[in-house]
This record gives C-alpha cells, sequence and structure tokens, in this order.
C-alpha cells in the first residue's frame, strides 16, 4: 500500500477546509492531478454534484484516478488528458492544483 508525503495530506486538509467556509462549487479543476489522490476527489465529493476535471499528461495516472473516484463515489470526477490547460475548455469556479516537492 502506498502512502501519500505530509505535503499531500495538508493540502487536502486545506483544500476540504476552504470548501467547507466557500461557496459550493460547480466546475472545478485539478491541474496535474495524478493519481487523485484526493484534491479532485476532495471537490468531486462537494454537493451539489460539481462538475470536476482531473487534468493530467500521464495516461496511467489518469486511470488511478478513475479507479479512485469510482471507489470514492464521485462520479462527477473526470479524468481528461491535457498538458495544463490545453483543449479544457470553459470557466471554472474552483482551480487546483497540488505539484509534486522533491524528497
Amino acid at each position: 500500500m502506498e502512502h501519500f508525503r505530509p505535503h499531500t495530506y495538508r493540502f487536502v486538509a486545506a483544500l476540504d477546509a476552504h470548501l467547507l467556509s466557500g461557496k459550493p462549487v460547480a466546475r472545478g479543476i485539478d491541474i496535474g492531478c495524478g493519481a487523485g489522490p484526493g484534491d479532485a476527489i476532495v471537490i468531486g465529493s462537494t454537493g451539489p454534484e460539481p462538475e470536476v476535471l482531473a487534468v493530467d499528461f500521464n495516461d496511467d495516472t489518469l486511470r488511478l484516478t478513475a479507479v479512485n473516484a469510482a471507489l470514492a463515489v464521485t462520479p462527477d470526477v473526470r479524468p481528461v488528458n491535457s498538458d495544463l490547460l490545453s483543449g479544457v475548455d470553459g470557466a471554472f469556479n474552483l482551480i487546483v492544483a497540488n505539484p509534486p516537492l522533491p524528497p
């Protein structure tokens, strides 16, 4: 079993706190989602049914994002192959990115 590094847990906790105190997300995006360990899934778990794009350029991690989103029962998380925002249209009322940090 793989565990996430401490900064991922801190980022997800901060995102969760922000989502609890703010307006509902209608359409969000997680740029560089990786396997979607929390960012896209946390956004997707807010209500009422936000559309969440989880974008990354790595097809393997996008497959993991789809599996993790299904296991977390967040059906509105949609993995999209994209380099940053290329090929992504529309407006978002929440944009997040949790880039990898060196070990």
